[in-house]
């Protein structure tokens, strides 16, 4: 009598996974894609509340702080790492203190869309950084001064008549 292996389902998307592509988190199957997700999800976790526990000088986080990541994460959409840079950009940019613990982490609710505003622009600025340097980014260009001096009765001038593009 022959046996099939039994298939497993992801306890996040359903798909059935043989054993072979079986990842197990706590105690739960999971495929790749999903347990890549759940790991990475983890790990920004983790950072978070460490960044918390730095940030306010603190052990562990409040029975309130808590309540305020869950609520930002299920309610607002927050994401664990978004709300790790909202921290830092508060601290770093916003120059702004953590003093108060009573407050918990408030301050991410009002500056959340301002330091994701603020990574989009850093983003955009890189990448055109370094689209610039790829394309090389240096380009020489001859100004024909002759062009200038030629024309002693007037200040105007233009510009693109001076410049001659070099291969």
């Amino acid at each position: 009598m022959s046996t099939l292996a039994r298939k497993s389902k992801c306890k996040s998307c359903e798909l059935e996974i043989s054993k072979e592509e079986k990842f197990i988190h706590s105690g739960k199957s999971y495929c790749k894609e999903c347990y890549d997700k759940i790991i990475t999800s983890t790990q920004d976790y983790n950072l978070l509340i460490k960044t918390i526990c730095e940030y306010l000088n603190i052990e562990k986080p409040t029975g309130l702080i808590m309540k305020q990541i869950k609520e930002y994460k299920d309610q607002l959409g927050y994401t664990y790492g978004g709300m790790t840079y909202c921290l830092w950009f508060i601290k770093a940019i916003e120059c702004k203190s953590f003093s108060e613990i009573k407050y918990g982490i408030a301050l991410v609710k009002y500056n959340y869309e301002k330091s994701k505003s603020y990574f989009l622009q850093q983003g955009k600025i890189t990448n055109s950084v370094q689209n610039a340097s790829q394309e090389g980014a240096v380009n020489e260009v001859k100004v024909n001064l002759d062009k200038v001096y030629a024309k002693k009765d007037s200040f105007l001038f233009n510009i693109g008549d001076l410049i001659e593009e070099v291969d």
